[in-house]
């Protein structure tokens, strides 16, 4: 069995959803920069790509069909790389990265892109039509439970209190502000 490693990485950097500097920019815009510079980064022949795995919440609007598959083309990769977009929610580009190792392992591929697209701003929370299906929803509403209430069971679970969320959160954003000030992801954020 092959085993299988990170050979790079890059990110976009955060902005406030509605207000920031990418606001306004495509998420399939936004995430093809991101691939593309990546494969400037390492190096890599485009032409040893097997797949671009992307993960995707809410693949819908702008980062609908087959999102994965058209972020190879905007970055200008190959008609050879594939594209499959995943979806399992807030886990979906841990996924990209499990479903890659896992085809490495087994010999189906030697070279992959594990990414993920979000757009807080331009697709809504719960996507632009959620349409639970009523008999599964009547007979099991937790099927449908989204973050906000798991987090709430894991809060009442291991007794935190929203004070010390949000003191964590705080804490966590101030630690990154100062290390991107401090230059410390300048190697890593693209654009």
């Amino acid at each position: 069995m092959t085993n299988a490693v990170i050979a790079g990485y890059v990110r976009s950097p955060f902005t406030p959803a509605r207000k920031g500097a990418l606001a306004k920019v495509r998420p399939d815009d936004l995430a093809a920069q991101v691939v593309k510079g990546l494969v400037e980064k390492t190096g890599i022949d485009p032409n040893a790509i097997e797949d671009l795995i992307l993960g995707c919440a809410f693949p819908e609007g702008e980062q609908g069909f087959n999102v994965a598959r058209l972020i190879t083309f905007i970055a200008g990769l190959p008609r050879s790389v594939g594209g499959v977009t995943v979806n399992r929610f807030c886990g979906s580009s841990m996924q990209s990265i499990h479903q890659a190792a896992g085809a490495i392992a087994i010999g189906a591929g030697d070279v992959f892109i594990c990414a993920g697209v979000e757009s807080m701003t331009r697709v809504p929370m719960m996507g632009f039509n959620p349409l639970p299906n009523p008999e599964l929803y009547k007979a099991m509403p937790e099927a449908y439970m989204g973050m906000g209430d798991t987090a709430e069971n894991v809060a009442a679970k291991y007794s935190l209190t929203r004070a010390d969320q949000e003191a964590f959160a705080v804490e966590s954003h101030k630690r990154a502000a100062s290390a991107q000030a401090a230059g410390k992801f300048t190697d890593e954020i693209i654009p």
